[in-house]
């Protein structure tokens, strides 16, 4: 909580963390059974929590690591690249008008309203859709990393796909101004918890959760597409033996399991086929959080799967289960649970609404024409607009429909001016001015939009 300022506080708060972490000081020397031993009878649930504290601490230690500025990191932003592709907006060609226009709303926001339920931000600065525009501050959230940035930095430098060059650049230009070796500190993390998977390893129920809330975040981290293999065996693995009750263990599970298949583009074969099945009992289960982990895992699959190009055929022409089975699959896995559960129900807490709302706007911007059901699916966008659960979930809504105006690729230009054009009417400016935004962006993008604006207001 505290932070660190340097490589030597680093290193020496990652030792303590270490020794906190060995509940014998020859543990490394044992062999499995001394440690079940001593897991399990020598050293009882005293030692469970203070473990998975550790755990939990140097987890979060090497996280910090993220941090766009290392001379002051317990205030400094994370690294953050939002799963949305914005490198198409800079080729538009009044981008530098509208990014001027966005410019000056914002200012001016900010200069006359002290209000903080209103908070307007250019669309190409936006964190991903489920942050709300909680984009500053010290915070880590699932999907903190694109599967793209994931996969470039997996990747050699001369075999990335050059979008991804620059941010990998910045991120690997910190951790050279820091001095710190985090690739060595995720793999001495790996292979201890390695060591814990074994059958013999005794390890309680409570750091098992801790290793696995640890791996499935230190992912971020991973910089060979074996440790992304080795986290999809080991987690498909627990998965399989751990038993299905403990619903807790078993949501990071599936949000591990999605984000190594999306990483690691393993859509063929009998292991593609056991991660839908996985997913789908995961959004059908009562257990809202179990629900939520399956709505994360759902946008890492989709980020993966939309590039597959519908002329591509399987690998291996011997598996039943191929890759266009498989991209099929999770878009009706998307779909099925976009209609039976994204109703905007006031009930629902922000937090899944906004998750909801950042899965049926990716849905809608990468897989329209995919997609039979549009119209149903607008409705939910619709009513959370005229209806909203709360000002974060309004302001979310309608950010994702400018990313939509200004992407292309779908005919509901008409139908989302009107929805604008009808919020921008009301008189609350918490209401009016994400509004106004979005006006403008449907203004610049295309004339016959601004015909109609004409023709609307005349």
């Amino acid at each position: 909580m505290i932070g660190w300022t340097g490589r030597l506080q680093f290193e020496e708060t990652w030792v303590c963390l270490l020794s906190a972490l060995s509940p014998n000081p020859d543990l490394d020397s044992s062999d499995q059974e001394e440690i079940s031993a001593i897991m399990q009878v020598k050293y009882p649930l005293v030692l469970d929590i203070p473990n998975s504290i550790a755990v939990d601490g140097i987890t979060w230690l090497v996280l910090s690591t993220l941090a766009l500025n290392v001379s002051s990191t317990n205030t400094s932003d994370l690294f953050h690249v939002p799963r949305q592709d914005n490198s198409s907006l800079y080729k538009l060609s009044y981008w530098k008008k509208l990014e001027a226009m966005n410019e000056s709303l914002c200012w001016r926001l900010k200069k006359i309203s002290s209000d903080e339920r209103i908070e307007l931000i250019r669309i190409d600065k936006r964190p991903n859709i489920e942050r709300g525009n909680n984009n500053s501050g010290f915070r880590y959230s699932l999907g903190q990393l694109s599967v793209a940035y994931l996969q470039a930095q997996v990747t050699p430098f001369e075999e990335r796909e050059s979008s991804m060059n620059a941010k990998c650049a910045e991120r690997e230009k910190c951790l050279s101004d820091s001095g710190i070796d985090i690739r060595s500190c995720t793999q001495f993390l790996l292979d201890l918890f390695s060591q814990w998977t074994l059958p013999n390893s005794g390890i309680s129920l409570n750091l098992q959760l801790s290793m696995v809330r640890s791996v499935l975040s230190l992912s971020d981290m991973f910089t060979e597409q074996a440790h992304f293999t080795w986290m999809l065996n080991t987690f498909i693995d627990l998965s399989k033996n751990h038993p299905q009750h403990d619903e807790v263990l078993h949501q990071y599970l599936v949000i591990g399991v999605c984000k190594a298949t999306a990483v690691l583009k393993n859509f063929e074969g009998e292991s593609a086929e056991k991660v839908t099945k996985v997913l789908e009992n995961s959004l059908k289960n009562q257990f809202p959080p179990m629900r939520l982990a399956g709505i994360h895992g759902l946008l890492y699959l989709l980020q993966s799967v939309r590039t597959i190009k519908k002329s591509w055929v399987n690998v291996d022409s011997t598996q039943k289960f191929g890759i266009q089975d498989f991209r099929q699959k999770v878009l009706q896995i998307t779909l099925d649970y976009i209609l039976k559960y994204c109703t905007g129900d006031t009930d629902e807490t922000s937090e899944n609404v906004l998750l909801e709302v950042a899965l049926v706007m990716y849905l809608l911007e990468y897989f329209y024409y995919e997609v039979p059901n549009t119209q149903a699916i607008m409705k939910f966008i619709t009513q959370l607009v005229k209806r909203p659960v709360n000002n974060k979930c309004y302001q979310a809504t309608m950010q994702g429909l400018e990313k939509l105006i200004l992407s292309g690729g779908n005919d509901l230009s008409e139908q989302i001016t009107r929805l604008a054009l009808d919020r921008f009417s009301q008189s609350d400016p918490c209401i009016t001015l994400p509004a106004l935004q979005l006006l403008i962006s449907c203004i610049y993008s295309g004339i016959f939009l601004c015909k109609f604006l004409c023709s609307t207001l005349n």
